[in-house]
């Protein structure tokens, strides 16, 4: 299976939805549309899609964000990444890993991390096999404010 890696564009908005929801986040398209143009709109945000060549479905997605920490200093961190579960299998969610890696190396970084959570050992298993190393495990708060 040929896939073309290539920048999000806003037109690709519903298959984006799609799997998202597959993923187990729901989404509207409109507020994924808002989304998208904000990341689309900021230098420090990239997202990616896998096209499948033959069919032009989109099968997958990656976010990356280009964060800062006083302690360590300038990364990429993935705040996401979803392959179709009807293209799992294919290399694809390598691809575009392969694709952060290139963003990473344009920008002068060389570290990329994920934070996945506990329940997915699938991911755990994806992520170490393609090369990442678990460091730390880590709670997470969560505290709603009035805006």
């Amino acid at each position: 299976m040929k896939v073309l890696i290539r920048s999000a564009e806003l037109t690709d908005n519903y298959s984006i939805v799609r799997l998202s929801n597959e993923w187990g986040y729901s989404i509207s398209e409109d507020l994924s549309l808002a989304r998208m143009h904000k990341l689309i709109s900021c230098t420090n945000y990239k997202m990616y899609v896998a096209e499948d060549t033959i069919s032009q479905q989109i099968c997958g997605w990656i976010i990356l964000e280009k964060r800062f920490f006083f302690g360590s200093g300038d990364y990429i961190e993935i705040m996401g990444l979803v392959v179709d579960e009807n293209y799992r299998r294919n290399k694809i969610a390598q691809q575009l890993i392969k694709q952060s890696e290139l963003w990473a190396a344009d920008l002068g970084l060389d570290t990329i991390i994920v934070l996945s959570d506990i329940q997915r050992e699938e991911s755990h298993r994806f992520y170490q096999s393609s090369g990442f190393e678990l460091k730390k495990t880590s709670n997470v708060y969560h505290k709603q404010v009035k805006p």
